[in-house]
């Protein structure tokens, strides 16, 4: 999974819109030529770069890279050896698999983020044991807006 950090109001826009196409604070997908993506790990120290002091309301978009049908790349834009993911292409609202509000501690500073059902690094194996199986992240029981979560069925009785 990826995550994006939206401001609430990007992402009321993009809900209204069909489409999410914000690269990052101030530029669009257009401008940039692709949004601006972490990993779970990386999110706090972006937050406190970039977001620190906003006066709009940070959402964690989780997506699943899958449903984008966008090109994605793995980058080193700064030079600094780390790398940060790229879509080169608009996020479908079907691709955000959840939406989790993201505030500052009372420091001002973030922290990782709490993102239920995102894995955020690999179990390691215990010696004298096999690798845990590979399976799909669990999907969230519904999305941040209220509707199920992919995979889920609405929870009407029978009938």
């Amino acid at each position: 999974m990826l995550c994006h950090l939206a401001t609430a109001t990007d992402w009321a826009a993009a809900l209204a819109a069909g489409a999410y196409r914000i690269s990052t604070r101030g530029l669009s997908l257009e401008d940039a030529g692709f949004i601006h993506c972490a990993r779970p790990g990386q999110l706090a120290a972006v937050a406190d770069r970039f977001y620190r002091g906003l006066n709009d309301d940070l959402v964690v978009l989780v997506i699943d890279p899958d449903r984008t049908g966008a090109e994605l790349r793995d980058e080193d834009t700064h030079g600094t050896g780390e790398t940060f993911p790229h879509l080169y292409g608009p996020v479908p609202l079907d691709a955000v698999v959840a939406a989790v509000p993201y505030a500052p501690g009372p420091d001002g500073r973030f922290a990782a983020p709490d993102l239920p059902g995102v894995i955020t690094r690999r179990p390691r194996p215990r010696p004298g044991r096999p690798p845990p199986r590979s399976s799909p992240r669990p999907a969230p029981s519904s999305t941040a807006w209220g509707r199920p979560g992919p995979g889920q069925r609405s929870r009407r009785p029978p009938g």
